[in-house]
């Protein structure tokens, strides 16, 4: 079991240029925790009818635990749903107008984390233009981006930090 999932972490490390050196060592220590680790990706990956809304949530749930390489893989895996690029950089940057839908989902996520009385709100929002199974993976995002960078943090491999890329585009703004 330890030799299928140490593939499917380099497998995922090759895809995203990601460095999961944290996964390996759960892993060597123990394939049991490692699986459920992995388990854990089923939440991330539920993105629901609207990707701009999950990619939203997954974006601020990131980056308040993360300063680079959890972000930087929220934003490749939002992209690789078709999330407009410029809606991506709108909403990291705090420009809501301009982040749209994203910024939505990125304001549900705040909302989430700081046990904002604007939650209630959001939450009728989201359900009300998007559906039900848009705040399904909105929440989902919200909780589950969260997960590696603090897995990460706890066990001692959060010391990198990294510039954010959209696509080719350097992000010039701090995070």
């Amino acid at each position: 079991m330890k030799r299928v999932i140490r593939l499917a972490v380099r497998k995922f490390e090759k895809k995203y240029n990601y460095d999961a050196s944290y996964l390996h060592h759960i892993n060597d220590h123990s394939a049991r925790a490692s699986a459920g680790a992995l388990l854990l990706n089923g939440l991330s990956d539920y993105v629901g009818p609207n990707a701009e809304i999950w990619a939203g949530a997954a974006l601020h749930s990131t980056q308040s635990t993360d300063c680079g390489p959890c972000i930087q893989l929220a934003i490749d895996r939002a992209l690789e749903h078709e999330v407009c690029p410029i809606r991506l950089e709108a909403a990291l940057a705090g420009n809501w107008e301009k982040a749209a839908t994203v910024g939505t989902g990125y304001l549900f996520s705040v909302a989430l984390h700081s046990n904002d009385k604007e939650l209630s709100h959001m939450r009728t929002q989201i359900v009300n233009k998007f559906g039900t199974q848009a705040l399904i993976a909105a929440s989902y995002a919200s909780l589950s981006f969260q997960i590696y960078p603090k897995l990460k943090q706890a066990l001692g491999y959060d010391t990198t930090c990294q510039t954010l890329m959209i696509g080719q585009k350097t992000l010039s703004h701090k995070f």
